[in-house]
């Protein structure tokens, strides 16, 4: 199943959108392995961190304990992240092609129409119903550099809002 979370309710069609890596207008979608890294507000910076077959040992017990996966984010966005009403599309896989299999990217050059959207109301319930443990944390950069050196598996996203006003 692939997926695009939004703030917005209502699209119809997904239009290609100009991304800078590919050089080319893309719709993006995300594996339901991945979808909790984006169960967040759009602007939120995070942190996403699980373990796969190369962790250690430490690493498990330093980072996640009992659990499997995590999202850290900035204490700040506490509020947003119950508040923030989401919309997560659900599109048809036969459009895309993978981009990134550990990070659950797919890329479609062509308009994509969901099949079917769900409304979130509150992304931090929707989070915690998923298994996810969120880690809230003063600032996230120290963290981040910290994640990038363990041995876990990692996502940095919308890390340039880290420390600015939410």
């Amino acid at each position: 199943m692939l997926y695009h979370v939004s703030e917005s309710d209502g699209i119809a069609v997904f239009e290609p959108r100009w991304a800078e890596v590919h050089d080319a207008a893309v719709v993006w979608a995300i594996h339901e392995r991945r979808l909790h890294n984006y169960l967040l507000p759009r602007d939120c910076p995070r942190v996403a961190y699980s373990a796969n077959a190369d962790t250690s040992t430490a690493d498990i017990a330093q980072y996640l304990g009992a659990g499997s996966a995590a999202v850290a984010v900035e204490s700040r966005w506490a509020q947003r992240l119950q508040s923030t009403k989401l919309y997560c599309y659900q599109l048809p896989a036969d459009a895309f092609r993978v981009m990134d299999v550990g990070a659950g990217y797919y890329i479609s050059n062509q308009s994509v129409i969901p099949i079917s959207v769900r409304e979130i109301e509150n992304p931090m319930l929707a989070l915690l119903e998923r298994g996810i443990e969120i880690r809230f944390m003063r600032e996230l950069v120290a963290f981040s550099q910290r994640i990038a050196a363990s041995t876990l598996e990692f996502s940095l996203i919308r890390m340039r809002n880290a420390g600015s006003a939410a």
